[in-house]
């Protein structure tokens, strides 16, 4: 068997044809086996003369990975790694399954949990002849078993026999590992590759990791992955990277190093032979000083909220919520305001208002009577909400939420940009953020162009 890096799920597919003897097949495409047919005879002796037996019918044998969950913690160079990843048998009859986890550099498994209807069943390391004995015992008896077999270098195998139409196994690994270190980076490997040997997307992928070093923590990079950071102090990280229904392509790296000083620099270089130009990383980080008592420099942001009557159920809820959550997460030296829009423009406030407790309170009732009805007048939601602001010496934020095309007032796409762009004098920026299928996608790309934004579907 090849070894690869990353998860993968090997279909073993078993049956019993009259004509054949039992045969086994290592499905690595998640494609339906399709078994050797042979023409009969009619007494001439001669292939291909007579009439051919009908082919059998061959179940369909597909799967899923419904999700893949990586938690970790990292100290120094110690990575203690938690994965757990949920399979779905997709077919129309049951199937055995081989759970494949390649490990990164020297990880060690330490324990291997296979999750069946809610319960724990603990794997057992066998050598290759036991485990196999064993599960053929079990196979027998039509039992349930999570077998960890050896099956090379850096990889470990558990089989799972049966998994019927529908259901759904969770497997389970904690393990940790030493991680390798380059010119005093640090480099962190899980394998994510082989996931891509699924017949569906990963319904959804999260990787979550804490990184602690006892010096300054300076660089920290993903070369693989668009990853979320954080840092809550001087010597430790938080990393989060989260898709769904995606096909991963390429494993998950993260490099990182710790130090002293103003500067952190390193250079990773790779030369792939003496006759070709080789390349190189150059990771800088300067000391960032901060100062607790310098306060964020204040904002306006204004909400401006398509209600309608497209927006009617689940996503005037969602819509609600995002603006709490906005508002929630302001600061008291901030302003703000809130526009909704149907075919008429309502405001939350006459005028601008400062960020307070009080407003705040008002705000967030205020989001909790949202209702949608009528129409859609995107020119006028445009054109007021740019023109209620008037202080161009701090930044300006115009949040443009709609589920559709314009219906009422004007309907030109070309025309509203250019509303837009006039009616912002103040230079805000407008982050346009679509909803649903039915919506005017060059529009909302041409606001957030135009306005110094961006655009989310």
């Amino acid at each position: 068997m090849r070894t690869k890096l990353g998860l993968s799920l090997l279909l073993l597919l078993l049956w019993t044809a009259s004509a054949f003897s039992q045969g086994l097949l290592v499905n690595e495409s998640s494609s339906p086996a399709q078994l050797p047919r042979r023409a009969m005879g009619g007494g001439t002796g001669s292939i291909g003369f007579g009439r051919a037996l009908p082919p059998r019918p061959v179940p369909i044998q597909t799967y899923k990975i419904k999700e893949l969950t990586v938690d970790g913690r990292i100290k120094d160079q110690i990575a203690e790694i938690n994965v757990s990843q949920t399979f779905t048998n997709t077919g129309s009859t049951q199937m055995e399954v081989s759970f494949v986890f390649p490990l990164p550099y020297d990880g060690a498994i330490d324990q291997m949990v296979l999750l069946v209807d809610g319960k724990e069943y603990p794997a057992k390391l066998l050598d290759a002849t036991a485990a196999r004995k064993t599960y053929e015992e079990i196979v027998r008896r039509n039992r349930d078993p999570a077998l960890l077999e050896w099956i090379g270098t850096g990889m470990f195998q558990t089989s799972v026999f049966p998994v019927p139409a529908g259901a759904s196994r969770t497997v389970s690994i904690r393990y940790s590992q030493l991680l390798r270190q380059e010119n005093g980076v640090c480099d962190f490997l899980f394998p994510l590759s082989t996931a891509k040997y699924t017949l569906d997307p990963i319904e959804k992928l999260s990787i979550t990791l804490t990184v602690e070093t006892p010096e300054e923590l300076k660089n920290v990079y993903s070369p693989t992955h668009e990853i979320q950071l954080k840092r809550p102090d001087a010597k430790k990280a938080e990393i989060s990277f989260t898709e769904t229904n995606t096909v991963p392509s390429t494993d998950f790296r993260l490099l990182f190093d710790s130090g002293t000083g103003e500067l952190s620099a390193k250079i990773l270089s790779y030369r792939p032979n003496e006759k070709e130009d080789g390349y190189f990383l150059l990771l800088a980080s300067p000391k960032i000083a901060t100062d607790p008592a310098e306060k964020p420099l204040p904002k306006t942001i204004l909400f401006v909220l398509d209600k309608s009557g497209s927006m009617s159920g689940e996503k005037i809820v969602q819509a609600r919520d995002a603006l709490k959550f906005v508002l929630n997460n302001l600061n008291e030296n901030d302003t703000f305001n809130i526009l909704t829009y149907n075919d008429r423009v309502e405001a939350f406030k006459p005028e601008i208002q400062s960020f307070t407790p009080e407003t705040r309170k008002q705000a967030l009732d205020y989001c909790d009577s949202i209702r949608a009805a009528g129409s859609t007048n995107i020119g006028d939601a445009l054109s007021k909400s740019l023109k209620m602001l008037q202080d161009k010496n701090q930044p300006n934020y115009v949040l443009f939420l709609t589920d559709g095309q314009p219906t009422v007032g004007e309907q030109n796409e070309m025309k509203l940009a250019e509303i837009a762009k006039q009616a912002n004098t103040m230079k805000a920026r407008i982050f346009s953020f679509g909803v649903g299928f039915d919506l005017n996608a060059r529009l909302l790309d041409r606001l957030s162009q135009d306005n110094q934004g961006q655009t989310e579907f």
